[in-house]
């Protein structure tokens, strides 16, 4: 597997330009949309954000904590105030793996 594992939130820089490279204005995205699957490129999973908060000049979001146990690839795409969709981003995979309980430190014998 590869990947982060257990990660709890997501970041990215916002798109400034369209894909034709020209400077897309301020207020032109609206949300985000984050995908989330157990194959690559396949996005079973669909978040749609229209927070779009920022955390140190990125977009940040969690990640969703009930995905199974597994690898899964993930990845974000922008929407626009004239329901334009952009393409996926970059993919990033990463592991959901079961968290350990730490030990029992009061065991005793009556």
């Amino acid at each position: 597997m590869s990947g982060p594992t257990n990660p709890a939130g997501l970041s990215f820089t916002a798109p400034t330009l369209y894909t034709d490279g020209t400077t897309m204005p301020a207020g032109e995205v609206t949300s985000f949309d984050y995908g989330y699957g157990t194959a690559t490129g396949n996005y079973t999973r669909v978040i749609n954000d229209p927070t779009m908060k920022t955390v140190g000049g990125k977009i940040a979001a969690a990640v969703p904590p009930d995905l199974a146990i597994g690898q899964w690839f993930s990845a974000a795409r922008s929407r626009t105030k004239d329901l334009a969709v952009s393409p996926w981003g970059n993919e990033v995979p990463f592991v959901v793996a079961a968290k350990t309980p730490a030990p029992i430190t009061d065991f005793a014998l009556a």
